[in-house]
């Protein structure tokens, strides 16, 4: 993706993207996003039990528009899960 939900984007469409993370947690493996020149991540938990469901992740940016250093990540991702190692 490229705008995070609940940072920088509607509220409207980071409840519906929260639910449908929810909702696809069997099939959602990770949510690799841009757009904040940041590195972070985020967990994603489970409103009725508050377990890990899902992990979002952000590279930082390529760019020196925030005065950082430019950044990148490179994912390995298993074959037989479609799980990041």
């Amino acid at each position: 993706g490229h705008v995070l939900p609940g940072v920088s984007c509607l509220n409207e469409w980071s409840v519906r993207y929260r639910a449908l993370v929810e909702r696809y947690q069997h099939v959602i493996t990770t949510h690799l996003f841009g757009h904040s020149h940041a590195e972070f991540f985020h967990v994603f938990t489970d409103t009725k039990n508050a377990s890990s469901i899902s992990m979002m992740q952000g590279p930082g940016g390529v760019t020196t528009y925030t005065d950082d250093n430019p950044a990148f990540r490179i994912y390995d991702i298993y074959y037989e899960t479609g799980y990041p190692v």
